[in-house]
């Protein structure tokens, strides 16, 4: 067996003289199995443990060089290891199995296994399992009983069949959503003096497919204190709600797709102001030496300007030339509120100060570095607001696309497929959403390549 680091052609996509690939923002619940020269052939990741499984090939062709892979990804999509390798001259009906193995994690997080197989030309066949490793409830392996956050089955579907949650604060529950079991629902009791936060990490990148969702409703399930829909990890924080002595529901939804998850429970002292508003989860950002490094799209809500001195900063790394959105949504009436783009000298690239709801400011970068969004109340004013910072490739707002330096829109469709020229190993930056679901490339791949 040839054991290997290095992560090449995991999706199976290799050597076709021109190459269409097209990015899925959303759909597709798998990529469905090719044939090869047999037509025959099948594959299948089998007796999974955490740090071991087989690769299972029948019906192969002896004449065919067969090239096997499995990657195992964090969570959040990077890398963690992989074991590769290739065998010919091998054929006929019969089953052959190819043992591949990894450490054994030492970090909780929901770990993905893709197992694939290609015969250097086109991807013979692909799957997925998962493995958990967590603090909370016993570790889960490959798609067996489920026993979300310890309960010793599901959660429960709705907030009726909730499970009760009794919560070490900072600890990790492990759960599974599907298709099939679309919800988990958790209660969960806050302590006197308490707010809550709620991070719900899984693993949305096999196939592009998997997005979870996560809400915080209150007690008598008459509203959302905060919700969660858009990141990895998905995030929500009872601030600017009162829950102190009181349950609070944590609801999990499988969106798309099916994945484990670790659902994160925090209490924090809830700290009060004379607005009657908290410091939310971010603080103390109220200048750039303690401002909160973001990755784009960042987009929680809920968050507060709590005091007439209280600023939330919040630092962005920008390249030049590209354009970067600010936006925040807030009732005007309860509190004025403004935006600013800024260098780490408050010189102000982009503003927004009107005297309505909601403000929204833009800038292209004129140089590459650290800038900030600021959120301040005018005149002291306090209030909660939503927030969303994109831009320079990590999501988009209203138009201003620069898909892969294209300048706009890759195209939605091979007609309109943009004709990208590669750089070996670069990596293009894009966004698509449920408006512009899909982007299209063109690649010219260079003869005797893959």
């Amino acid at each position: 067996m040839y054991h290997s680091k290095q992560h090449v052609e995991t999706n199976g996509k290799s050597s076709l003289l021109l190459a269409l690939i097209m990015l899925f923002g959303a759909l597709s619940a798998g990529i469905p199995n090719a044939s090869a020269l047999t037509g025959n052939e099948t594959f299948e990741v089998i007796n999974l443990t955490n740090n071991s499984a087989n690769l299972s090939m029948s019906n192969l062709d002896s004449s065919d060089t067969y090239y096997w892979g499995a990657y195992i990804y964090h969570s959040n999509g990077t890398l963690f290891d992989s074991d590769t390798g290739s065998t010919s001259g091998i054929g006929g009906p019969g089953t052959i199995n190819f043992g591949v193995s990894w450490p054994t994690p030492t970090i909780p997080d929901n770990y993905t296994v893709y197992g694939e197989v290609n015969d250097g030309s086109i991807s013979i066949g692909n799957d997925t399992h998962y493995f958990l490793i967590g603090n909370g409830g016993s570790p889960t392996i490959g798609n067996g009983s489920q026993n979300d956050a310890g309960s010793g089955g599901d959660a429960g579907d709705n907030a009726t069949a909730a499970y009760n949650l009794t919560v070490t604060s900072g600890t990790a529950y492990a759960g599974y959503v599907d298709q099939t079991d679309v919800n988990d629902w958790y209660r969960v009791f806050v302590p006197t003096g308490k707010g809550v936060t709620g991070t719900l990490a899984f693993n949305g990148v096999t196939n592009g497919t998997n997005d979870l969702d996560l809400a915080m409703i209150d007690s008598t399930l008459s509203f959302y204190i905060d919700t969660s829909y858009y990141s990895i990890p998905e995030f929500v924080n009872s601030s600017g709600t009162n829950v102190s002595g009181q349950y609070v529901y944590l609801w999990v939804s499988a969106y798309s797709g099916f994945s484990y998850y670790n659902l994160t429970v925090t209490f924090y002292t809830a700290s009060s102001s004379s607005s009657g508003l908290t410091a939310d989860q971010y603080e103390i950002n109220d200048d750039v030496g303690n401002a909160t490094y973001v990755s784009l799209p960042f987009s929680p809500g809920n968050l507060t300007i709590h005091n007439t001195t209280d600023w939330d900063v919040f630092a962005i790394n920008m390249t030049s030339g590209l354009t970067y959105w600010m936006n925040t949504t807030f009732t005007h009436s309860l509190g004025d509120l403004d935006i600013y783009i800024a260098d780490s000298s408050l010189n102000i690239m982009a503003s927004s100060v009107s005297s309505t709801d909601d403000e929204s400011a833009s800038w292209t970068a004129n140089s590459s570095g650290t800038f900030y969004g600021i959120v301040l109340g005018y005149g002291g004013a306090t209030n909660t607001y939503g927030i969303t910072l994109a831009g320079g490739g990590g999501g988009s707002s209203s138009g201003g696309q620069n898909d892969a330096g294209s300048g706009g829109d890759a195209g939605d469709n091979a007609t309109a497929a943009y004709n990208l020229t590669v750089t070996s190993g670069s990596t293009y930056s894009g966004y698509v959403d449920q408006t512009d679901l899909n982007d299209w490339y063109y690649i010219f791949v260079p003869t005797g390549k893959g």
